[in-house]
């Protein structure tokens, strides 16, 4: 049996939704802004497993309590509200799993600020179906299977929960860890009148202990040899050996001759050995964590997470305002990813809100959250894909007449998907099975992989606008709305229909001396229309099909704010908004 998940409603700035930590992991991870609500979570988790163990038993040691202050909106006639949830996961445990129906058992509690301890107000053991088969399962877990409760009625198995339910939890509550807090605010230093502490007081005593352990204390010195071997990785210093001098108090590292002092290596590793220390120092417990990425570079948060889940025995709740954090199971072996789970915490009118990170989608609302975007990384904030060069040429002044502000290679970038490859190509998101050969969409490019703010530009390809797009096309349309992409189909039959017939005129002159009387219609084919326009006038043509860049320029060159018509407005408008709102945010 372990304790596998807590939800809590009710709680300073947890509203009556509550937050809900489940899947519990090893390793979980709050991700969120400030005044999110991430220490109240930590706060509410330290609460009440501190008071678990007195639930139903002796209650003469437990010293804390819910105060007025503590209650969501500081209403003092209503309670703090929390459910834990419990899993049998040993095969032992197999014959409570078949009576229950299922792995898990669930308690509900109610506090109110007035009162001493919390109450068991529900279970879902009251939820089995079979009084029978109910009794069969209290009384196995009570160890008296063969004689003890009998329910003849659910209503019984209700009111014995309501009666005796703090007493059946207690047979859970040896089950909830021991939680340590490490102090965000961390510093080594010698303290005569205290023992160790998690804030690095008199850490060069304990640390020297561990180095040269009495006899019989190997377990210490494994320690001990735990931290030089990651600073070892760290540092790429296969040879370091790491030592303490009591009189100076100081932590050194020597390598190929040379011994200089580990704050030599920088704050972030001098922190991270801070952690390391308070982590090593107890055993099968939760530690909280409040930013542990203050001094620590995105690669030393990497290495501190796998250390974590890798070396050592213990499980964490760790919140924090870094982006590297989501990702924080990238590095690590195939064997430990399983151990990572991160939340995302919000704060919303209803109160702070808690959702497991999984899947694309829910990676991009966490990262946008933090701030963080694309340029960030020196890359654009979106992509706008076309078919090929000529549709960048003018696509680029049409946004330059209409918001010149927005920077190609800054605000935006353009691609070319090629004309037929589109059919290839995929805005779907957290639908593709990279692991099923099988699974038709393993044969698409998934183009948010490559940039996940995405505009896609498609010619229509019809002689009308009664004929339907094909269905690569209607698709790029219904996953654009489900992906808040932008899918952008030309109005008439391809983007050159959009083209002013006095700038096409215009550049045909400039460049053949000719005056053209050139109409370019909606679904005209708009080689033909400058073939039928310049053999009127006893002109070549121009080839425009085979010369579509060097043409695409020129027409471009002679396009004003005032050639740009109703209906490119309204079509290019939804794109440029979403670009605008891209940088914005």
């Amino acid at each position: 049996m372990r304790f596998s998940g807590l939800e809590v409603r009710r709680f300073r700035s947890i509203g009556g939704d509550g937050v809900v930590l489940r899947p519990w992991r090893r390793c979980n991870l709050l991700i969120g802004q400030n005044n999110a609500g991430k220490s109240n979570i930590i706060r509410a988790f330290r609460l009440v497993t501190a008071i678990s163990p007195f639930v139903g038993a002796n209650r003469a040691n437990a010293k804390l309590r819910v105060t007025s202050e503590d209650v969501w909106g500081l209403k003092s006639d209503e309670a703090m509200e929390y459910t834990m949830w419990f899993e049998f996961n040993d095969e032992s445990e197999a014959g409570l799993c078949d009576l229950l129906g299922c792995s898990e058992v669930r308690f509900d509690f109610q506090w109110r600020h007035q009162s001493e301890f919390p109450s068991v107000v529900g279970c879902s053991v009251s939820e089995i179906d079979e009084p029978g088969r109910a009794a069969s399962f209290v009384n196995t877990l009570r160890g008296s299977p063969q004689d003890g409760v009998k329910f003849q009625r659910q209503a019984d198995l209700v009111d014995y929960i309501k009666k005796q339910g703090d007493d059946l939890f207690r047979l859970f509550a040896r089950e909830v860890p021991r939680v340590e807090l490490l102090p965000e605010f961390r510093q080594i230093r010698h303290d005569d009148n205290a023992g160790y502490g998690f804030d690095g007081t008199n850490l060069i005593a304990e640390l020297s202990e561990w180095s040269s352990p009495e006899f019989g204390d190997q377990q210490l010195r494994s320690k001990f040899i735990k931290i030089q071997d990651f600073l070892r990785q760290l540092l790429h210093l296969p040879d370091a050996e790491l030592s303490v001098t009591t009189k100076s108090q100081t932590i050194m590292l020597n390598s190929n001759g040379l011994r200089l002092p580990l704050a030599s290596f920088g704050t972030g590793t001098h922190e991270l050995v801070i952690l390391l220390v308070a982590i090593l120092h107890e055993e099968h417990v939760v530690f909280c964590m409040e930013e542990p990425e203050v001094h620590l570079h995105p690669r030393l948060q990497r290495e501190l997470i796998s250390f974590l889940v890798g070396q050592t025995d213990s499980t964490y709740l760790v919140s924090s305002h870094s982006p590297t954090m989501i990702n924080a199971d990238f590095e690590l072996p195939s064997t430990l990813t399983d151990a990572i789970q991160v939340f995302h915490v919000t704060r919303q009118i209803r109160g702070t809100t808690c959702s497991p990170v999984a899947g694309d989608s829910a990676v991009i609302q966490a990262v946008h959250d933090l701030g963080v975007r694309p340029s960030d990384l020196l890359q654009t904030n979106a992509v706008i894909w076309v078919e090929g060069p000529s549709d960048r040429v003018y696509l680029q002044r049409w946004i330059e007449l209409l918001d010149p502000d927005l920077i190609e290679g800054i605000h935006y970038a353009v691609m070319f998907y090629g004309g037929r490859m589109l059919a290839h190509i995929s805005l779907a998101r957290d639908s593709i099975n990279y692991d099923d050969v099988s699974d038709v969409h393993t044969n698409l490019i998934d183009v948010l992989r490559i940039n996940q703010r995405a505009v896609v530009l498609m010619d229509r390809d019809r002689d009308s606008r009664r004929i339907p797009i094909n269905e690569s096309k209607r698709r790029i349309q219904r996953q654009a709305a489900e992906t808040e992409s932008v899918a952008w189909v030309t109005h008439g039959r391809e983007i050159e229909n959009y083209l002013s017939s006095r700038v096409v005129s215009a550049a045909i002159k400039v460049q053949c001396g000719i005056e053209v009387n050139l109409t370019v219609n909606e679904f005209g084919r708009f080689g033909q229309s400058i073939r039928d326009a310049l053999k009127r006038c006893g002109a070549r043509d121009i080839n425009y099909e085979n010369r579509k860049v060097e043409w695409s320029r020129r027409f471009a060159a002679e396009y004003t704010r005032d050639d740009i018509g109703e209906v490119l407005r309204k079509d290019i408008t939804p794109a440029l908004k979403a670009i605008r709102t891209w940088n914005d945010s």
